[in-house]
C-alpha cells in the first residue's frame, strides 16, 4: 500500500496516514469537552501549544536522509533507485527514529503544558522518581530539561496510548491540517466502501 496521498502542506504516504488517523481518534477521545485539553492514560491533563513549522522542519534537516542505492533495470534505460533494498531499509529506519526523537523531544519541552497531575503519580518536582532514574541510568544529575523530559516519558506518558496522543499534536500542528486528515479520511472511507 504504496500509494501516496497528496496534502497542500506536505505529501504523506499511506501507512503514515493511517497512524496519524489513528492518533487522531485517540487524541479526541482523550480530549475534553469545552477546554481543549487533552488526559493521558495516567490521569495526567495537559493543554496542546502551537508549535513551529519551521522548528519541526530545521529538526528535521539535522539528520540526512539516507539516498536508496541504485540499480540497473536492464532495458529501462538509466539506473533507478532501489527502496525495497534491505540496507536502504535499515537505514530509513535508523533516520525515522532520530527525526521522530528529535521532534517529540521538541513537542515535550515547547509543545504543551501540564495542567494536572492526578495525586497517585508524583509531580515533576518530587525527588523520589527522579532518584530512581539517576539509579537506573547510572547517572548523578540531569538539566532541568533532561528532568522534564524524563518525568514526562516515565511517570505522565509512558504508554503507546500516550505517544499516539502527542503525535496528533505533532501531525496538527506541524505536518497535516486538520482538513487534510479529515478529506484523506473521508478517501479512505470511501474506497472501503467502493463508494
Amino acid at each position: 500500500m504504496s500509494e501516496k496521498i497528496e496534502n497542500k502542506e506536505t505529501e504523506i504516504v499511506a501507512p503514515e496516514l493511517v497512524a496519524a488517523l489513528e492518533a487522531q481518534t485517540i487524541a479526541e477521545a482523550a480530549m475534553g469537552q469545552d477546554t481543549g485539553y487533552l488526559t493521558l492514560s495516567t490521569g495526567v491533563v495537559i493543554e496542546p501549544l502551537i508549535i513551529s513549522k519551521q522548528t519541526v522542519s530545521d529538526l528535521m534537516a539535522q539528520v540526512a536522509a539516507p539516498e536508496p542505492p541504485m540499480y540497473d533495470p536492464g532495458d529501462k534505460g538509466k539506473p533507478q533507485p532501489h527502496y525495497d533494498a534491505p540496507s536502504y531499509k535499515k537505514a530509513m529506519a535508523s533516520y525515522e527514529a532520530q527525526v521522530s526523537k528529535l521532534i517529540f523531544d521538541y513537542v515535550l519541552i515547547r509543545g504543551l503544558d501540564v495542567i494536572s497531575v492526578p495525586d497517585h503519580l508524583e509531580p515533576e518536582e518530587s525527588d523520589g522518581w527522579l532518584e530512581e532514574m539517576l539509579y537506573v541510568m547510572r547517572r548523578t544529575s540531569v538539566s532541568d530539561i533532561e528532568r522534564h523530559l524524563m518525568w514526562f516519558r516515565e511517570i505522565a506518558a509512558p504508554t503507546e496510548e500516550d505517544t499516539m496522543i502527542l503525535m496528533y499534536i505533532i501531525s496538527r500542528d506541524a505536518f497535516v491540517s486538520e482538513e487534510g486528515v479529515n478529506d484523506a479520511l473521508a478517501s479512505l472511507k470511501s474506497d472501503a466502501t467502493g463508494g
